[in-house]
């Protein structure tokens, strides 16, 4: 009985482990975010790419460029509603 306990325990673990050997495939650590949409509007772009970029900051930086980037694409709405 002890041993059918053992060898369920070391065939989960062996489900566990990635298959790649990938560490961003395990679970401790999120997969890299895609890369931002290409909208064809250089301010909205930049702003995108500006984020993309602050994911891999800490995240004083991250929420310090997020709030830039709110900044932006408001003053780019405001713009295009004025047109």
């Amino acid at each position: 009985m002890g041993s059918e306990f053992d060898t369920s325990a070391a065939e989960a673990v062996q489900d566990e482990e990635p298959a790649s050997g990938n560490p961003t495939a395990d679970g401790l650590f999120p997969a890299p975010a895609p890369p931002p949409p290409h909208t064809g509007d250089q301010v909205v772009d930049r702003a995108l790419a500006d984020l993309h970029v602050a994911l891999g900051r800490d995240l004083d930086d991250q929420i310090e460029v997020a709030d830039t980037v709110g900044e932006a694409l408001h003053r780019r709405l405001q713009d295009l509603d004025s047109e």
